[in-house]
C-alpha cells in the first residue's frame, strides 16, 4: 500500500511538473497569486490566543451499574466532563454507546480558560470533573459514579498525557488531557482566502487558459497566465424558476465550452439549490448533467405543498430534529422547509450529503470552484440596515465583513473566542438549500411595506419620540387609553421581528460567540467612506448562544458582492437574473440593488445608465464594461425575457441526450412569457414537464444566440489585461 501510494505521488509530482513546463512562467505567476493573496491576510482582524483545556474520551474498560443488571440489560454509557472556571461552555457530554460495557468515544471537548487562569488562585484548586451516565431501557439517564482531576498538574504547551479515570467498582475510562495556549484557532480570522481556495485556482486557471484557447482559438486565446481572465458564473435567486432556468444554463456554457472556462460558480437562494445539488450529483460533466436534469424535470412535477403535509416526510424529519435537539443544536421553522425542498431539489439518493462531501469532486479543479449564499441578520433590523455576508463553499465558511473563516464541516458545531468546543454533525445539504433559499427570513415589517431602505431610519425610530410623548405622565382614563397604545406599540417590533409566533429563520450556534474584539470590514477591506459618517450596527453579537441566516436574496437577489471581493479578482462575470418577474417591468431592481451594494463597498463595478436602459423593452442579454479600467469586470447579464425566442415560430432544438436527438418541438412552443406568468410565478412549486422543458430551452437558447458576442468581449479583456500588463513594465 505504501508503494502505491508513493507512485501515486511521483505521478502527481511529474503531471506538475508538466503543467509548470507547458505554462510559461507558471512558478512566477503563482509566486505572484500567493503574494497578492498574503497581502491580504497581513490586515490584522483583532481576536484573542485563548488559554484552552482540552480534553479527549477515548474509551471506557469494565463500565457496570452492578453484575445483575447487566446481565439483564448492558448499559448504554455516556460520560460528562465538567470544569466550572471555564468560558462559556462548562459541561460537555459524549454520546451514548448502546449495549457497550467497553465502549470507545473518541470526542474532544476543548474549555476556554480566563486570561488569568494561572495566576488567579481561585481556580487552583479547581477540578475536572468526570460523570459516568448511563441510560436504562426507559431512556432515564443517572449519573452512577464520578471522579476528578486536577489540571494543575498540567504544564501550558506540555506534552499531552494519557490518564485513567477510575470509578471504583463501576469500571474507568481512559482520557488524554493537554493545556494549550491557542496561537492559531479553529476559526481563521483572516482576509485572504482560505488554502483549498487558493490551490483550486492555481490549479485550475491554466486550465481554464487552455480551455479558453480551444473556444478562442490560438490567436484570440490568452498568450500566458497574467492575461488569462477570472471568469465566474453568478446565478441570482427566484425559488424553481431560478433552479429550473440554471438547466438551461449550464447545458449551454457546457455546450459552448465556456463551462471549462469559468474558474467560480456563485448561486444565491434558487441557484443555489441548483448548484449545490449538481455539485452533489457530480453533473456537470455532460452525461451526468442529463441524468441530473432528467430527474429534476420528473421531480418538480410533484407538489412542493404536497411534501410539506406528507405523513412520511413529517415522520422521518422527526428522527432529524431529535438528533439536533439532542446536540443542542436549534430547530426552527426553516429545518422542516428543508427537509421537505431537498427531497425535489437533490433527491432521497443524497438527501444524507453534506456539502463537504463534493470536496474530491471540487479539488481537482476539473469544475469551477461553488460558492452557495446566505446572510447573517438581526433578528429584528431589516437585512439592508444591517447583514453580515456568509459566503459557503464545500470547503469553508467565510463572514468576509468580520473576517471569520471556519472549516465547513464545523458549521454548526460549538465555538468560543474562536476555539472549537466540541465538534457536531454538519447540516444535511437539503438544510443549506432552505437555509440559503427560504423567504421565511422576511420580517413581516417587509411584507407591510413598511420603509426599510438604506436612506430612511428604522420604522420604529421613525415615531419613537411621537409615542414617547404619549406614555402617562397622571392618572385617569385618557393617560389609562395611552397606556394601553404604549404597550401595544412596545410589543410591535417583536411582532414584526423573524421571530414572531416561530422562528422563521434559520438558526445556527453562534461561531462569534466569546469573540468580543469583533472589526466590522467592508467587503473591500481598503475601502475608505470619503467623508461619511456611517452608524455602524453591531448585529453579530458575542453573548448570544444563536445567530440568524437568511436567503441573501432578502438583500440583494444575486450574490455578486461575494465573487466582487478583490481577493478573488474577477475579470468577467457570467450575472443570470431569474427574479423579475412583474409583467411590464424593465426596472432592473436586482442589477441596481447590486450596482448599489457593490459601490457601497466599494467594490468594482461598471457604470451603468439605469434611466437610459429603463426606458427601453427588457433584452434578454446586455454588456456592461469599463473599457478604460483593466480592474472592473466586464458583466454580462442575462434575463429569462422571451422577446426574441417567441419570434421563432417553428423551434427546433437539439436535446442534448446521449442520442443527440433532433426534434420538432412545435409552433406554440417558444409563445409564453416568464415575466408576468403565475405558472414562473416565485411563488409556483410545481412545475409540468412542458414548463420545465420552456424555460430550460429558453435559457439555452439566450446564451447560446449570444455566444459570439461574448466570445468577442472576453477576447478584448484578454487584450486589455495585455496592454495593462505591458504598461506596467
Amino acid at each position: 500500500m505504501e508503494h502505491v501510494n508513493m507512485m501515486e505521488a511521483h505521478a502527481e509530482s511529474v503531471m506538475q511538473q508538466q503543467e509548470e513546463i507547458k505554462h510559461e512562467n507558471y512558478r512566477e505567476w503563482k509566486r505572484s497569486q500567493i503574494e497578492r493573496n498574503e497581502e491580504y491576510g497581513s490586515i490584522e482582524v483583532p481576536h484573542k490566543k485563548p488559554l484552552a483545556l482540552r480534553v479527549t474520551v477515548i474509551q471506557g474498560r469494565d463500565i457496570s451499574r452492578t453484575s445483575l443488571l447487566n446481565l439483564v440489560d448492558k448499559p448504554n454509557p455516556q460520560i460528562a466532563v465538567e470544569y466550572q472556571p471555564a468560558l462559556g461552555t462548562k459541561r460537555f457530554s459524549t454520546a451514548a454507546i448502546i449495549d457497550d460495557v467497553n465502549p470507545e468515544w473518541n470526542e474532544t471537548f476543548s474549555f476556554v480558560l480566563p486570561d488569568d487562569h494561572e495566576q488567579n488562585s481561585a481556580h487552583h484548586g479547581a477540578m475536572l470533573k468526570f460523570f459516568l451516565i448511563v441510560e436504562d431501557w426507559h431512556d432515564k439517564s443517572d449519573c452512577i459514579a464520578e471522579a476528578s482531576f486536577s489540571p494543575a498538574q498540567l504544564e501550558i504547551d506540555g506534552n499531552e498525557i494519557d490518564e485513567t479515570i477510575d470509578f471504583g467498582k463501576k469500571g474507568s475510562i481512559t482520557v488524554r488531557l493537554r493545556k494549550e495556549l491557542r496561537r492559531e484557532t479553529d476559526i481563521r480570522f483572516s482576509l485572504a482566502l482560505g488554502r483549498d481556495e487558493m490551490d483550486h485556482r492555481l490549479k485550475r486557471i491554466p486550465k481554464v487558459m487552455n480551455s479558453l484557447q480551444r473556444v478562442l482559438g490560438t490567436e484570440n486565446g490568452p498568450k500566458n497566465l497574467y492575461e488569462t481572465p477570472v471568469m465566474s458564473i453568478v446565478a441570482s435567486g427566484g425559488g424553481f424558476r431560478a433552479m429550473v432556468g440554471m438547466a438551461g444554463v449550464m447545458e449551454a456554457l457546457q455546450e459552448t465550452g465556456l463551462l471549462d472556462c469559468m474558474t467560480y460558480a456563485v448561486g444565491t437562494s434558487g441557484s443555489s439549490w441548483y448548484l449545490s445539488s449538481a455539485y452533489a450529483w457530480q453533473a456537470l460533466q455532460k452525461d451526468r448533467q442529463m441524468e441530473y436534469h432528467g430527474w429534476l424535470k420528473k421531480s418538480v412535477q410533484s407538489s412542493m405543498q404536497w411534501e410539506m403535509i406528507d405523513l412520511e416526510n413529517t415522520i422521518r424529519f422527526r428522527n432529524v430534529a431529535t438528533l439536533k435537539l439532542r446536540n443542542n443544536q436549534p430547530v426552527t421553522l426553516v429545518d422542516y422547509y428543508a427537509y421537505c425542498l431537498g427531497g425535489m431539489t437533490v433527491g432521497r439518493d443524497y438527501e444524507i450529503r453534506k456539502f463537504s462531501d463534493v470536496r474530491d469532486y471540487v479539488a481537482t479543479a476539473d469544475v469551477p470552484f461553488p460558492l452557495i449564499t446566505s446572510q447573517q441578520v438581526h433578528k429584528s433590523i431589516d437585512a439592508w440596515t444591517y447583514h453580515a455576508d456568509c459566503n459557503i463553499s464545500p470547503f469553508e465558511v467565510e463572514i468576509p465583513h468580520y473576517g471569520m473563516n471556519f472549516d465547513t464541516e464545523l458549521f454548526n458545531s460549538e465555538f468560543y473566542a474562536g476555539v472549537l468546543n466540541k465538534k457536531l454533525p454538519e447540516p444535511s445539504l437539503r438544510y443549506m438549500q432552505g437555509m440559503c433559499g427560504s423567504i421565511f427570513g422576511l420580517r413581516l415589517a417587509k411584507v407591510f411595506n413598511l420603509p426599510e431602505d438604506d436612506d430612511d431610519k428604522d420604522f420604529f425610530e421613525h415615531v419613537h419620540e411621537e409615542i414617547d410623548m404619549m406614555r402617562p405622565r397622571s392618572g385617569g382614563l385618557i393617560d389609562s387609553v395611552k397606556s394601553k397604545v404604549v404597550e401595544w406599540f412596545d410589543l410591535l417590533p417583536h411582532f414584526m421581528d423573524r421571530g414572531f409566533f416561530v422562528n422563521r429563520a434559520a438558526k445556527i450556534l453562534n461561531f462569534a460567540r466569546g469573540h468580543s474584539e469583533q472589526k466590522r470590514f467592508p467587503m473591500n477591506p481598503n475601502h475608505v467612506r470619503d467623508g461619511e459618517s456611517r452608524r455602524e450596527i453591531q448585529g453579530l453579537s458575542s453573548d448570544d448562544e444563536h445567530i440568524s441566516l437568511v436567503d441573501a436574496g432578502l438583500l440583494v437577489n444575486v450574490g455578486t458582492d461575494a465573487i466582487l471581493r478583490p481577493q478573488r479578482s474577477n475579470d468577467i462575470l457570467f450575472v443570470f437574473d431569474f427574479c423579475c418577474s412583474e409583467a411590464g417591468t424593465s426596472s432592473h431592481r436586482t442589477l441596481l440593488k447590486a450596482a448599489t451594494l457593490a459601490r457601497k463597498d466599494g467594490l468594482k463595478f461598471p457604470r451603468i445608465d439605469f434611466d437610459r436602459i429603463s426606458r427601453e423593452p427588457l433584452k434578454e442579454f446586455y454588456v456592461f464594461e469599463e473599457p478604460q479600467d483593466p480592474q472592473c469586470p466586464t458583466v454580462f447579464y442575462f434575463y429569462a425575457c422571451t422577446t426574441t425566442f417567441k419570434k421563432i415560430k417553428n423551434y427546433r432544438a437539439k436535446e442534448r441526450s446521449f442520442f443527440e436527438k433532433i426534434f420538432q418541438i412545435g409552433s406554440e412552443f417558444t409563445n409564453f412569457d416568464v415575466i408576468g406568468s403565475k405558472t414562473y410565478s416565485t411563488f409556483a412549486l410545481r412545475y409540468e414537464e412542458r414548463d420545465f422543458e420552456r424555460l430550460k430551452e429558453l435559457m439555452w437558447f439566450n446564451v447560446i444566440t449570444n455566444t459570439e458576442i461574448m466570445k468577442r468581449k472576453i477576447h478584448q479583456k484578454i487584450m486589455q489585461k495585455r496592454m495593462a500588463r505591458q504598461d506596467k513594465g
